[in-house]
C-alpha cells in the first residue's frame, strides 16, 4: 500500500483552534465516494482504490497543467493531498476521464 502527501499550494491561514480534519474518498465503480465533497482549508483528502484496475484523482487547470494529482493507485493503494486555499478543486481520472469529481475548500471559520 502505498501513501502519498502532497500540498494543493503553499499558503494558508490557520486561526486558532482550528484542527485540520482528513476526510476520505474511496474509488470504487468506477466511482468517486462521494463526488462532492465540502471541507475546510488546511484539511486533508484521503483516496482509497477499492477497484480492480487503477485510477488517479488528478486536477487539471485550463492549459492541462497538473495542479495536484494522487499519482497512480491501484487497489489497496491511498494517497493524501492537504488543501491550503479557498476554491472549488474539480478532478478527473487520468485513466479514465469520465469519472468526474469535486472539492469545495472553505474559509476556517
Amino acid at each position: 500500500m502505498s501513501a502519498i502527501l502532497l500540498s494543493a499550494s503553499a499558503s494558508f491561514a490557520v486561526f486558532a483552534g482550528a484542527e485540520p480534519n482528513t476526510h476520505q474518498i474511496i474509488i470504487q465503480g468506477g466511482e468517486y465516494i462521494p463526488a462532492e465533497l465540502t471541507i475546510q482549508v488546511g484539511d486533508t483528502v484521503q483516496w482509497i482504490n477499492k477497484d480492480f484496475i487503477p485510477h488517479t484523482a488528478t486536477a487539471q487547470d485550463e492549459a492541462q497543467q497538473v495542479l495536484w494529482d494522487t499519482g497512480n493507485l491501484n487497489k489497496g493503494d491511498s494517497a493524501e493531498v492537504q488543501f491550503t486555499e479557498v476554491g472549488l478543486s474539480e478532478y478527473i481520472c487520468l485513466y479514465h476521464p469520465v469519472m468526474k469529481a469535486q472539492i469545495t475548500v472553505e474559509a476556517v471559520l
